[in-house]
């Protein structure tokens, strides 16, 4: 089909309007019919005149958008001249007898200028009304002569209450004048049968293909100017309403001679309808983590930290010449020199998750109750937030190691809560072999606070107004800890009356934790056709890479017992209790000439030892355990009877029992066995 573009479209009505559209429509049909069937071609000057078809589409239908609204300009403007005249009261009375085009003339000479005025509204209102109409559906043109301006029909001026209702878009199938119902709307959506054509009747939204921008009816509410206003921000909406109040009229509720109450509208009074919602406060107490970057393939693929634990056990050896030079019955040597073989690497894959949000919504909700819509967006982009942070807090706890704080008999939270975190930070510093100064992070419920500035405000000798959140921060400071106070995780009972015994704390070092979120997909408001025939449509849809990492870092979920009395440990009295280190003594018998032995402590056994070792010999072979550990054990006696003592971070512990199997010769009938001498306390 042949199109030409007009090289001015300002002086086409509507219809016209219309009509080059549709034909523009049809002539990219045409142009792309098969394109889309397998082993389709399209030549270049095709591709070329689908462009300018395309443009032309685009141009036409903004024209369209700013004739209808030229034309809803005037209507507005001729509604708003009537409704100044009604409202100034200047009304004339009409004759009683007939009702003749002399007597009308007659009146409007009376009423001077207003019925000139008012008859060049309704004129310019009609013929902006019948422009707007489709050439193959011409409804009668809305008049203004209900509004009753002319004859003098109103009491005390005051204008009648129009419709309220929507009012249907010529331009749509089954088309109906007049306020109208959500009966004749939804019986227009339902003849917009799949493959019949839709005409766009409003700018489009994007490009061609399944985006039908159209617009079904606008809702007629019946307000008059005072009651129609455009803020543009909270101040003037603020200003606005004031300014509504004030003009509105109050009477106070009072009994009528029968003892009824009424209300200060009086009779069956309607309330005025306000659209505008609660404010949404902004999201708080989240998580804040190191960003991290994942590549553009949504995952990595890299080498398991080694364990250095048998490094810091048995590197480096330590002998005496006469222990190096000492050779069994055999001529080999007593002593062997120990290495660590340097592992072969595993690897591990890590993938990102998706996370996201998709909000439909009605598209005559959209146009009639946007507020709405925007009060729900804001909400779900501030539970969005919320969301994450929780979900990243719980994937923290997934990895970290749980440990609990016992109560300390009965001491107030504050105390109880900064000693257990201050304990466990220090012993995150010695696994990770960090300075006793290097910083330890945390993540903890906000209530916390609260519980330690409670207890506090119960201890003698405190002002107990001046707690703040910044003193108990200077406190967890001094132990070097750097907390972050979140909300929404270990959440309170809403019916909570007293505060809880307990609470949890993330503990790790800084950036053993970092955080991948990155945007995939963002669409706005998307008016899809298949939606459409729904009447729905995609108000917002977005999807994230996500992803909590952690790598080559302790982490501790660390419990602390809470009780905000105010108690202080006894002041009179210390008791310390006994610190014991345990004992365990090796003893060969018979008295055998010649072979080895071997210890297993906690699943990890020995080289072999001879059987004749010295203890400086047995002490090296087992502080070169894995579970042991050098200086955490000491060895005394002799050959064939050596005493093992446990210390350091072993010390004050009842540790399980070595066993020993011999390999022995010589002698009569040889053994060996392993005795708990004296047991560890406290722990």
């Amino acid at each position: 089909m042949e199109f030409e573009m007009p090289e001015d479209l300002t002086g086409l009505s509507l219809a016209e309007l219309r009509d080059l559209l549709a034909k523009a429509e049809a002539a990219f049909d045409a142009l792309t019919a098969g394109v889309t069937e397998d082993g389709a071609t399209v030549s270049a000057a095709a591709v070329e005149q689908m462009r300018d078809l395309n443009s032309a589409a685009d141009a036409i239908n903004t024209r369209i958008g700013e004739v209808e609204a030229e034309d809803q300009a005037r209507a507005d403007e001729a509604r708003a001249l009537i409704q100044a005249r009604t409202e100034r009261g200047q009304t004339v009375t009409e004759p009683e007898d007939t009702d003749t085009g002399e007597d009308e003339g007659q009146e409007d000479n009376d009423t001077g200028d207003a019925g000139d005025v008012v008859a060049e509204a309704e004129q310019v209102t009609a013929d902006a009304a019948q422009e707007a109409l489709t050439a193959s559906n011409r409804p009668a043109a809305r008049s203004f002569r209900g509004l009753g301006a002319r004859r003098g029909n109103n009491n005390a001026g005051v204008p009648p209450a129009e419709q309220v209702g929507f009012r249907m878009r010529s331009q749509i199938p089954a088309f109906k004048d007049g306020v109208v119902g959500f009966k004749e709307i939804a019986a227009s959506i339902d003849a917009m049968a799949v493959g019949s054509r839709v005409h766009a009747n409003r700018a489009p939204h994007r490009k061609r293909g399944t985006m039908v921008p159209l617009s079904l009816a606008t809702i007629d509410r019946g307000f008059g100017p005072t009651h129609q206003f455009d803020p543009q921000s909270r101040e003037e909406m603020k200003a606005a309403m004031d300014q509504l109040v004030a003009q509105t009229e109050w009477r106070p509720s009072q009994f009528t001679d029968k003892g009824a109450l009424v209300a200060s509208g009086g009779h069956c009074a309607v309330p005025e309808t306000i659209y505008t919602f609660c404010d949404v406060t902004p999201a708080s107490g989240l998580l804040t983590l190191p960003a991290a970057n994942f590549g553009p393939r949504g995952g990595q693929r890299r080498p398991v930290d080694p364990d250095f634990t048998e490094l810091y056990n048995t590197l480096p050896f330590r002998f005496t010449e006469e222990e190096l030079t000492a050779v069994d019955s055999n001529g080999d040597p007593v002593v062997t020199k120990p290495c660590i073989e340097i592992p072969c690497t595993d690897w591990e894959e890590i993938y990102v998750e998706a996370i996201g949000l998709c909000v439909t919504a009605g598209i005559l909700q959209k146009r009639g109750f946007p507020e709405e819509i925007e009060r729900f967006l804001a909400e779900v982009t501030k539970a969005h937030l919320i969301k994450v942070s929780l979900w990243s807090i719980l994937d923290m706890v997934a990895v970290s190691t749980p440990y609990t704080i016992p109560a300390a008999g009965g001491i107030g939270a504050a105390g109880a809560f900064l000693s257990g975190l201050a304990l466990r930070a220090t012993l995150i510093r010695q696994q990770e072999r960090l300075p006793s100064d290097a910083i330890i992070e945390g993540v903890c419920p906000a209530y916390a606070l609260e519980v330690a500035k409670a207890d506090m405000g119960f201890q003698q000798g405190l002002d107990v107004k001046g707690v703040t959140d910044a003193q108990i921060d200077s406190w967890l400071a001094s132990n070097n800890i750097r907390m972050q106070w979140v909300q929404h995780w270990q959440a309170l009972p809403t019916a909570a009356v007293r505060w809880p015994d307990h609470v949890s704390a993330l503990l790790y070092p800084a950036g053993a934790f970092v955080q991948h979120l990155e945007n995939v997909i963002e669409v706005g408001a998307l008016y899809d056709k298949a939606q459409l025939q729904k009447n729905r449509y995609t108000e917002l849809f977005t999807e994230d890479e996500y992803k909590v990492d952690k790598r080559c870092r302790v982490s501790e979920l660390v419990t602390v017992s809470l009780n905000a009395s105010g108690s202080v440990g006894a002041r009179e009295q210390i008791t310390v209790a006994s610190m014991t280190n345990e004992v365990q003594t090796i003893t060969i018998s018979g008295s055998p000439t010649g072979g080895t032995w071997t210890a297993t402590f906690k699943g990890d056994t020995t080289y072999p030892i001879a059987y004749n070792a010295t203890p400086a010999k047995v002490a090296t072979e087992l502080a070169g355990l894995k579970t042991i550990g050098m200086g955490n054990v000491a060895v005394s006696g002799s050959a064939g009877a050596w005493a093992v003592t446990f210390q350091g971070l072993l010390g004050a512990t009842n540790v399980p029992a070595m066993t020993v199997t011999g390999s022995l010769s010589g002698g009569t009938t040889p053994s060996i066995a392993v005795a708990q001498t004296t047991a560890g306390a406290p722990n």
